[in-house]
């Protein structure tokens, strides 16, 4: 709560700034794994960057993985590269945890499903998740 709650007050600030913040605000904390992947419409990109085991997959015309460097917001970490791709309306991004594996097939997944981003979700995580973790997916769809 205490990353979210610094996340939702810092929303405009560069993501080197925000991982910085959140790594002060939890460092009382066990820390957390986190991934902040912003879109910028204006510039049709999607900037991503994680710290610990956390992943952005951009599902489109191409897909991309997009992965974090190694640490814990709350306990340290040594890098933190945001990365930048282009991203075009109908992509779906799918941010997930080590509870799912790196790559998702998700080819078995048709177009109807694929439009409803909840849905998707839960069949992700009913389709991938290592009952030996704990798992979160968020998908979202970028629309025009």
């Amino acid at each position: 709560m205490a990353a979210i709650e610094f996340v939702a007050r810092h929303l405009w600030e560069p993501l080197p700034e925000v991982f910085a913040g959140c790594n002060v605000a939890l460092r009382s904390t066990r820390g957390v794994a986190m991934g902040i992947a912003v879109i910028d419409e204006d510039m049709a990109t999607l900037t991503y960057a994680g710290i610990g085991n956390t992943r952005a997959s951009i599902i489109g015309a191409d897909n991309v993985i997009l992965v974090s460097n190694h640490g814990i917001v709350g306990g340290g970490y040594k890098t933190l590269l945001p990365r930048v791709v282009s991203f075009m309306p109908g992509a779906l991004v799918v941010l997930s945890t080590d509870g799912l594996p790196e790559i998702i097939d998700m080819s078995g997944y048709g177009t109807e499903l694929r439009l409803n981003v909840r849905l998707l979700a839960e069949k992700i995580i009913r389709d991938w998740r290592r009952e030996t973790d704990d798992a979160a997916v968020l998908v979202c769809r970028y629309e025009a």
